[in-house]
């Protein structure tokens, strides 16, 4: 298991891709891209308009506390455990079994807030992850060598038990 140390929360906080206030701003770059999201309100607002992520982690709250409906019908859905600032091995092998089965989204049961790093290391070329910045809006990663590096700078503030 990877956690991240109360010093090193600070490296969190800002947007790791482009931020943008509101999502309706982003639908037209999505087009064309595999999309991956990160996220209950990302989520939700994604399948909303239309675009059904190749892979979706969602923990069903959002940062106020309330619970969002995700319509994942078409999805294989998977269920996980995962401790907030942490990312377990049943996460990791549950975001290689959805890499296997998309579209797929993941329920945590717990806390997503680390997923994204994970979710890098599998995510396509050229591909799109979306995540939340709670009480800005939603941030555009574009997936290529320039991220997978930032994303290595990342993990490297984490430590393992």
């Amino acid at each position: 298991m990877y956690y991240l140390p109360l010093e090193n929360r600070k490296f969190f906080t800002d947007p790791i891709g482009k931020l943008y206030e509101n999502f309706e701003d982003i639908v037209d770059m999505l087009k064309n891209h595999t999309v991956y999201t990160v996220g209950d309100v990302v989520t939700h607002n994604a399948l909303n308009n239309g675009i059904t992520p190749a892979i979706s982690i969602i923990d069903g709250i959002t940062k106020r506390g309330e619970f969002i409906a995700i319509n994942a019908t078409d999805m294989v859905v998977f269920n996980v455990n995962n401790e907030a600032g942490t990312i377990n091995d049943d996460l990791i092998v549950a975001i290689g079994n959805a890499d296997l089965m998309k579209p797929s989204i993941i329920v945590v049961n717990g806390e997503e807030d680390l997923a994204l790093l994970p979710l890098a290391a599998i995510a396509e070329d050229n591909s799109i992850i979306l995540y939340g910045q709670p009480n800005e809006g939603v941030v555009v990663c574009n997936v290529n060598k320039e991220f997978r590096t930032k994303i290595v700078g990342f993990w490297k503030l984490l430590e393992s038990d």
